[in-house]
């Protein structure tokens, strides 16, 4: 809570590596091509339908930014005060 947003995008993560930057994200998820939508299958999140505009790199920084607040506040009521 008393740190700022970090800058640094969760996803894809950082690769040291020569493979050109569509190179490394290819390797990072699937993404597949259904008519007019896309799919991807991500590591942690499992199979994911991007919506229509929107990069499919901004969609899984969203989603895991989301999910790592969520879990983040699990575990704080987990251990706080008012669990007990």
């Amino acid at each position: 809570r008393g740190k700022p947003p970090s800058t640094t995008p969760l996803w894809p993560p950082p690769v040291a590596s020569d493979l050109p930057r569509a190179k490394q994200l290819e390797q990072s998820y699937q993404l597949q091509q259904h008519g007019d939508t896309q799919s991807l299958r991500h590591p942690v999140l499992g199979e994911l339908e991007v919506p229509k505009g929107q990069q499919p790199e901004d969609f899984i920084n969203r989603k895991l930014k989301t999910l790592s607040k969520a879990i983040r506040k699990q575990v704080e009521y987990y251990f706080s005060d008012l669990n007990w």
